[in-house]
């Protein structure tokens, strides 16, 4: 089975409540066949009913800190209320252990 394990709790320099999973095995990305070992999923709440809230998963080294050039985003998923940081990572085939 495929797992994310919380790496950093708290990453900062992202939009909202970032967190760090170590991904065993590695996603490949589709896009790029490159190997990701170490992704930050950064949730971010709604904006008093104007937005949902958001949760954004982006490649990152083991400091948490966005891979390459860009900040593509590998995944991501709305919610109307709160979004929260494990349903995005069952989109990518991980379960969050731990």
């Amino acid at each position: 089975m495929s797992t994310a394990r919380v790496h950093i709790e708290s990453v900062g320099g992202y939009n909202g409540d970032a967190r760090c999973f170590e991904l065993d095995p590695p996603f490949v990305d589709p896009d790029t066949a490159q190997e990701i070992q170490y992704v930050v999923v950064d949730v971010i709440k709604a904006y008093r009913g104007h937005s949902f809230s958001q949760a954004i998963v982006f490649a990152a080294n083991d400091k948490g800190r966005p891979l390459g050039p860009s900040m593509r985003a590998i995944a991501d998923y709305s919610h109307p209320w709160q979004a929260t940081h494990w349903p995005v990572l069952t989109l990518l085939g991980y379960a969050v252990a731990g």
